[in-house]
């Protein structure tokens, strides 16, 4: 295998490469980063909403209940979304009267 294009000379020059940047997608207890933050939930039950498409969960590892908030759905969210599914979801986390975790991704 050849990386001279990338200015490596040889397989050990490889591993002592690090990376410019990652996302920690690790389980927690508590919200480190509400920016970027990682749950497992359970999907409770959908709430309808004109022009918000909600879910209420409960997020295992807070052991908590939350509010899960899409602003777009698409079909894809109607069949991985239903009561009793449990998901890895990572997005941003805020705190409005209820825990809410916002545009979500399915990891």
């Amino acid at each position: 295998m050849s990386f001279e294009k990338l200015g490596i000379g040889s397989p050990l020059e490889l591993s002592l490469l690090t990376p410019k940047s990652y996302r920690d997608f690790r389980l927690k207890p508590t919200i480190d980063n509400p920016k970027e933050t990682l749950l497992d939930v359970t999907i409770e039950e959908r709430l309808y909403h004109p022009k918000i498409t909600r879910f209420r969960g409960y997020a295992h590892n807070l052991r908590r209940e939350i509010q899960i908030l899409f602003f777009r759905t698409l079909p894809f969210h109607q069949r991985i979304l239903y009561p009793g599914a449990r998901l890895f979801l990572a997005g941003r986390v805020e705190f409005q009267q209820k825990l809410q975790l916002l545009q979500p991704k399915n990891i």
